[in-house]
């Protein structure tokens, strides 16, 4: 009996260790739990599970206390687990549309009786996270699958619809000018809502859309009384931003309810996946526009330019070529894209291995010298400009280029070059054959002028005077066209030259002339060293001061250089305060045997400031003056700095 009793007691005090040990597991469960008897009577409810119906059902029928009905729940898996099944399964609440997942098991008592208890947690985050992952996947999958950008948006806000119930959603783009908004995808909206909405205007006191787009900061905002005059009381929406965080529109959600809330995280997630979503739909849309748009403005570029165009593999088959290529070889496009090698139209075939082996290692070729052969079989010199075409790893696909036929330029140069050797042979000649004459009747002149002057009347001195001064004028006059034609052929010899130590040299030169006829010599305090050729810029200097001197007549009384900075070049210029000069075209100033008209009696040729321009070209600048009558001259020099 002792013994009975002992194992009673033993049996009592583990079954409340037990008891104990389940009720700390239950009251530690993050989820719901409840037991039900075979009646479908609450006979159990945890802490969490009386805060979910609001009270204590215990005694309560489970489907009135869980679900607010008045009769079994159509999904009720009791009979199963009655029958000793647990049962697994995921459902979504009628009472406050959350998703939960629950464990019926059966519980066996002593008495044979059999309760369910139901062990439930919320999933609802994780189903929308689902849901809303899958309804990604979908748009992206019609984005990428280049799906019409109408039927994508239409697809994305049926789909937010169905995440959110009760919800409408539309898509709303902004104008050319960034002013306005208008619908480009609501399919579940009113007609009459959708266009009264069109057109509105972006600002803080517009509508939903218009401030998410102003904003861009606090997207979510209430929307006045026009979407309630359609029973869409609430509205939120975000801005729709492209990749580089430009401006695309908006995205907008309302709400059915008659009462305002505010947006709860899953309406944020909604909203802020739907507009991502939408943009990328708009952006690949919008860059397939311009992509098609560039390629065929580059297509109208490629056949209507005036150069040969062509693309070639880098083993030389002709992927494309343009019509001014097939124009060039005389062929027919078919046949050209048909040809075997490219190099097969080349006159001399290492120039295809040349090319080839400069352009690789370069990545360009510019100015590449090469024959080519038509179709009729005529040669034609030619300049190929190409470029290497690669892929992103850096793998050589082929080349594409321009081909220019140079043969007329080729043979112009030559012509030119000829003409130019034969003008020069002619001016040696002319003036050897001017000169020995003038320096034979110089000395005759000079001799009769000596010997019989006192036989000579007034008028036959004068004939003899005028005789050598037309002489030495002659004589003069060929000293310049040597110097003119050696000026075009010599070529530059430059040099870091010192421009003070030039000035001073010039103006040691003409020191007796500015001495004798009383004139002020001015220069800059400093001047900077500068690239050019010293014997050249020596010429020039002494050419204009010279001219000064010659024609700045009895009012002059000062000749300044000066100096400055040109930016690209440096600027050097001679000035007087003399009589000045008639320009009625300043740039035939500077051609050759050009004379001013006020200049006759004058001693001079006429090639002194043709040979200033022309030593000014060779050294990348240019020459020009500034005079006004009785109010002096000034000639400006400029020279490069980069010689």
């Amino acid at each position: 009996m002792k013994r009975k009793i002992a194992e009673q007691n033993h049996a009592e005090v583990a079954l409340r260790e037990s008891e104990t040990k389940y009720r700390a597991m239950v009251e530690s469960f993050d989820g719901l739990i409840y037991v039900c008897s075979q009646d479908y009577r609450v006979e159990f409810m945890n802490e969490r599970c009386i805060e979910r119906a609001g009270y204590n059902a215990v005694g309560d029928f489970c489907y009135t206390a869980l679900h607010g009905r008045d009769s079994i729940c159509p999904w009720c898996v009791n009979e199963r687990v009655f029958q000793g099944e647990t049962v697994r399964w995921e459902i979504q609440s009628p009472k406050d549309q959350r998703w939960y997942y629950t464990v019926n098991t059966p519980i066996y008592h002593a008495n044979g009786k059999i309760s369910k208890q139901a062990l439930i947690i919320d999933i609802t985050e994780r189903k929308h996270a689902e849901q809303l992952l899958a309804a990604e996947r979908e748009i992206l999958a019609m984005v990428t699958t280049r799906r019409p950008l109408q039927e994508t948006l239409d697809a994305l806000n049926l789909l937010i619809e169905r995440l959110a119930p009760g919800t409408l959603c539309s898509i709303l783009m902004l104008d050319t000018e960034g002013k306005r908004l208008f619908h480009e995808s609501a399919p579940s909206l009113p007609r009459e809502y959708v266009q009264m909405m069109d057109g509105a205007e972006i600002g803080p006191d517009t509508l939903a859309g218009g401030v998410s787009w102003h904003t861009a900061l606090d997207p979510f905002r209430a929307a006045g009384d026009s979407a309630a005059l359609f029973g869409l009381r609430p509205c939120w929406s975000l801005p729709i931003q492209d990749s580089a965080g430009r401006i695309l529109g908006a995205f907008i959600l309302h709400d059915r309810e008659t009462c305002h809330r505010h947006p709860s995280a899953v309406d944020i997630d909604l909203v802020t996946t739907a507009a991502h979503l939408a943009g990328l739909a708009i952006e690949r849309e919008r860059s397939e526009v311009a992509l098609l748009e560039s390629e065929e403005k580059y297509r109208s570029l490629f056949e209507n330019s005036a150069d040969a165009i062509y693309f070639t593999t880098r083993e030389g088959r002709l992927i494309d070529v343009n019509q001014a290529a097939v124009d060039l070889f005389g062929d027919e496009k078919a046949e050209m894209l048909n040809m075997g090698n490219i190099a097969d139209a080349y006159v001399n075939p290492e120039d295809r291995v040349r090319f080839q082996k400069t352009i690789e290692k370069q990545g360009f070729v510019k100015g590449f010298e090469l024959k080519c052969r038509r179709k009729d079989g005529r040669e034609m010199d030619c300049l190929l400009t190409a470029n290497v075409r690669i892929t992103d790893e850096g793998t050589v696909l082929g080349y594409q280029g321009i081909i220019r036929d140079v043969t007329e330029q080729r043979l112009m140069a030559e012509a030119v070059e000829q003409s130019a050797e034969k003008t020069k042979l002619f001016a040696y000649s002319v003036t050897h054959d001017l000169k020995n004459p003038a320096i034979g009747i110089y000395g005759l002149s000079r001799r009769l002028c000596r010997q019989y002057r006192d036989v000579l009347d007034e008028k036959g001195r004068r004939y003899c005077d005028q005789i050598l001064k037309t002489a030495e004028q002659i004589a003069v006059l060929v000293e310049h066209i040597n110097l003119y034609i050696a000026t075009k052929q010599v070529p530059l010899n430059i040099e870091t030259v010192q421009l003070q130590e030039i000035l001073q040299m010039v103006k040691d030169e003409f020191s007796p002339r500015l001495n004798l006829q009383n004139i002020t010599w001015l220069e800059p305090a400093a001047v900077p060293a500068i690239r050019a050729d010293r014997l050249a810029l020596l010429r020039v200097l002494r050419n204009l001061v010279d001219n000064a001197l010659k024609y700045g007549g009895d009012a002059l009384s000062e000749i300044r250089i000066g100096y400055h900075d040109g930016g690209k070049a440096h600027v050097l210029s001679v000035s007087d305060n003399g009589a000045g000069i008639w320009i009625a075209d300043s740039n035939k100033f500077f051609e050759r045997f050009a004379r001013d008209p006020t200049a006759r009696g004058i001693d001079g040729a006429g090639l002194g400031l043709a040979i200033v321009r022309e030593i000014a070209e060779q050294h990348g600048g240019k020459v020009w003056v500034e005079s006004e009558p009785e109010k002096g001259a000034t000639f400006c020099l400029s020279i490069a700095k980069k010689l």
